[in-house]
């Protein structure tokens, strides 16, 4: 059923996730926001139908997905606060390495396109690394340039790209790639959750915030997992 859905609901253009529906929240007009949210959902549909089997109805749909995050994969910073872009680096990360791995010697000019893009998306990664070694999507009250904040989860998912990364062959840098190894396992608490934020020193505070078990289980497998990897 969730396949079905996808299927019926992709975009024109390739993508998932339209903002046709979106509020009108004065935080969220800014379209860089919407459409890096876009890329980063295209990204994970892209990964989720090379899971389930590409069949042929499948593939044309992927095909037309990378084509969209190849086209719109590096958004601009919204604004001074809202760092959401990064949203669309963290997923296109992963996506791009996989179409490149799949991509067959023969269809050359694909796979340089493919590689160029995976390759500036690392670059950017780069740029927008928090001193802390993660990655964040607000900058709170810093307005800093990259980001002072960075997220435990989102941190992990680009630590998991990063390997990939570098299993195909891509150029990695080993600060950004320590740096960020080193953020996730600052998040871990000794009772196995992570902290929300990635900070000098975790804070979990009281018994039912979002720092303990209950309010990390959505994170706690993608930080193991990063971890375990590394």
């Amino acid at each position: 059923a969730g396949l079905d859905f996808l299927m019926g609901n992709q975009e024109p253009d390739g993508s998932w996730g339209h903002y046709r529906n979106a509020g009108a929240d004065e935080f969220w007009t800014n379209p860089e926001t919407h459409r890096s949210w876009t890329v980063a959902v295209t990204g994970l549909v892209c990964l989720t139908l090379v899971e389930t089997g590409l069949n042929d109805s499948k593939r044309a749909a992927y095909e037309k997905g990378i084509d969209y995050i190849l086209d719109n994969a590096l958004v601009k910073r919204p604004n001074e606060w809202d760092t959401d872009n990064t949203w669309a680096y963290v997923y296109a990360l992963p996506a791009l390495v996989d179409a490149y791995r799949r991509l067959p010697e023969a269809a050359a000019q694909r796979r340089a396109r493919v590689k160029s893009m995976t390759d500036a998306v690392i670059a950017i990664l780069a740029e927008t690394q928090t001193p802390s070694g993660g990655w964040g999507y607000y900058d709170f009250d810093a307005y800093t340039n990259p980001g002072s904040w960075a997220t435990s989860f989102m941190t992990a998912v680009v630590v998991l790209g990063l390997q990939d990364a570098k299993q195909a062959g891509f150029a990695v840098d080993d600060k950004m790639y320590t740096g960020a190894v080193g953020a996730v396992k600052r998040c871990r608490l000794p009772n196995g959750a992570y902290t929300y934020s990635v900070n000098a020193v975790p804070s979990p505070r009281h018994s039912e915030w979002i720092d303990q078990v209950k309010g990390s289980l959505g994170r706690i497998q993608v930080c193991n997992l990063a971890l375990l990897r590394a």
